[in-house]
């Protein structure tokens, strides 16, 4: 219990510094890069359903565009369910700015039990955001 509350009140900084220092001792390059920024940034985001949705909207593609297609996505899917983004269907999807890829992505995670899912569906959706990265590169 007492564990709990701890990680409740985690300072990104102080937990991923011991890390950073120890590969920072392993690899120069890194330990130079960790010298520039001084700190990393950790960016935080929401998970479930909302959260994997942002993850392949911004796969591949400028922040200020992420941003802007994201923007698009949270007006056009108000409230922003599984049920709802699975019945406006692909093409309201692609006229938010998403790739067919990106679609098929999006949409695979509303079949999922309404945006509740498993370990063995989140590593399906990790492996298909990969996929996207490898077939824009």
């Amino acid at each position: 219990m007492a564990r709990l509350r701890e990680m409740a009140t985690l300072d990104v900084f102080g937990d991923t510094a011991p890390a950073c220092a120890a590969l920072a001792q392993k690899e120069p390059t890194l330990a130079r890069a960790l010298a520039a920024i001084e700190k990393p940034h950790v960016r935080r985001r929401d998970g479930g359903f909302a959260g994997l949705f942002r993850i392949i909207v911004e796969q591949q593609v400028s922040v200020q565009s992420a941003q802007a297609i994201w923007g698009r996505c949270r007006e056009r899917f108000d409230p922003l369910t599984p049920h709802l983004v699975s019945q406006c269907g692909a093409a309201a999807l692609k006229a938010q700015g998403l790739s067919g890829p990106k679609t098929r992505y999006v949409l695979g995670l509303c079949n999922k039990s309404g945006g509740v899912l498993h370990r063995s569906e989140r590593i399906q959706i990790k492996i298909a955001v990969r996929n996207i990265i490898a077939q824009s590169q």
